[in-house]
């Protein structure tokens, strides 16, 4: 049996329309002395269709019987049927450049490197206009501060016989692929960096109920552009500077201690819609105060801060579409207000919309103590009970005025839900 130089590993879980674009992205590659090995974590949709539609036998199709959760059990499951040199990761929801892994095998065989990274520009939802960038190494060198997202990686498979497999996070207490990155490091790993931008992330967990919509135009758009042969990465490069300058990027980095507890991943995995949060949610009954502290980590609120008068609030973040939700059901006519401390922009509240469960509803302000207002809503249908009430407020715009020393894009400041 002829064993390819690389193995490419697609962990995918019933997402076919971005398995697709992914899958096109690595025929295009330059470098074709590869297999693909896409693993299903216990998928039931027609993904195992969109493999065989390749029609290339390099291709290949394997399903888990139990869901691991996670990239680990299906990158686990890829390298035991793996025996090639290097291996390869492709998130289903990310494309590479056609050079990406031509030029990750030559840098590691010249520089005999045990990782190879790439540069990927990594995108926020389009709301946000936010952009981040991984596999630049801070003055060229690698240290355990640093990551890399996996679809940036090529490993030689020897580095596994070194650090072990990848491991699931409640063993980890990380992030399944900082562990990986973390552990190749301490290990003594050598690293490179190609310093080329070959990889484009559409980053889950930047997109609210991605696995739900499974909305795909992002991909789609992206591929478009890479198919019609044109270089468009530099426009692709001043997008992330200009993003910058905005203050709509994101660092890339391991987790700070404290950042990466078992509660924010699985806040996390429920936003992206990976997973259910409660299967049903009480009614209610009587008024209600909920603050903003638990709501899920997100491009759409920056972290809770505290106001004299009111106690916790929160300003809504780079995202002009920010929402909230809460583990609980209401009929129709219950009123919803939300307590609005603070606006970057006043001029724009007269084009708030406001959404409950996906519907436009109308609403009402009156003024509220210490120069706050309340919104006040009606909810006109009763709301589904094993999906958590959902607020939705969109804005036209949230870049602060000039004269605003806070910079921050935000828009509205919040301080409960009554």
């Amino acid at each position: 049996m002829i064993v390819p130089r690389v193995s490419v590993i697609i962990a995918t879980y019933n997402w076919s329309e971005a398995l697709a674009c992914a899958l096109r992205s690595v025929r295009l590659q330059t470098f074709t002395d590869y297999e693909v090995l896409v693993i299903g974590d216990a998928c039931t949709d027609d993904s195992e269709s969109v493999v065989a539609s390749m029609n290339d036998p390099r291709f290949r199709w394997f399903n888990r019987d139990a869901n691991a959760g996670s990239q680990w059990g299906p990158n686990n499951d890829g390298l035991a049927r793996s025996n090639a040199e290097y291996i390869a990761y492709l998130g289903h929801d990310d494309l590479w450049h056609p050079t990406h892994l031509e030029s990750l095998v030559r840098l590691a065989d010249e520089r005999r490197a045990d990782i190879a990274c790439a540069v990927a520009v990594m995108y926020g939802s389009e709301e946000s206009g936010v952009r981040a960038v991984s596999g630049i190494f801070t003055d060229g060198e690698m240290d355990e501060r640093q990551f890399f997202v996996p679809s940036s990686m090529l490993h030689r498979r020897s580095l596994i016989e070194r650090i072990g497999p990848w491991r699931p996070p409640a063993e980890a207490g990380l992030p399944t692929d900082c562990d990986f990155v973390l552990r190749a490091f301490r290990a003594g790993a050598l690293f490179a960096a190609s310093n080329e931008l070959t990889v484009f992330k559409f980053n889950a967990a930047w997109r609210r109920d991605a696995y739900g919509r499974r909305a795909t135009h992002e991909q789609r758009a992206l591929l478009a552009r890479i198919e019609s042969g044109t270089d468009f990465r530099p426009q692709e490069l001043v997008g992330v500077i200009r993003a910058m300058l905005s203050r709509r990027n994101i660092e890339v980095r391991m987790p700070l201690p404290g950042e990466a507890t078992s509660r924010a991943m699985t806040q996390t995995r429920i936003y992206k819609g990976a997973s259910a949060a409660a299967a049903a949610h009480p009614l209610l009954e009587a008024p209600c105060r909920f603050l903003l502290d638990g709501q899920p980590p997100s491009l759409e609120w920056y972290p809770p801060e505290h106001n004299p008068a009111f106690g916790s609030f929160r300003w809504s973040g780079p995202s002009t579409a920010a929402t909230l939700q809460f583990p609980v059901r209401a009929l129709r006519g219950s009123t919803v207000d939300l307590h609005i401390l603070a606006l970057a922009s006043p001029s724009t509240l007269s084009a708030l919309t406001l959404e409950i469960d996906g519907r436009p509803v109308p609403f009402s302000i009156k003024p509220a103590p210490e120069k706050s207002q309340l919104l006040h809503a009606a909810i006109e249908h009763d709301t589904e009970p094993n999906r958590p009430l959902s607020i939705r407020i969109r804005l036209p715009r949230n870049t602060p005025r000039a004269v605003d020393p806070d910079r921050r894009p935000r828009a509205i400041a919040l301080a409960a839900v009554l």
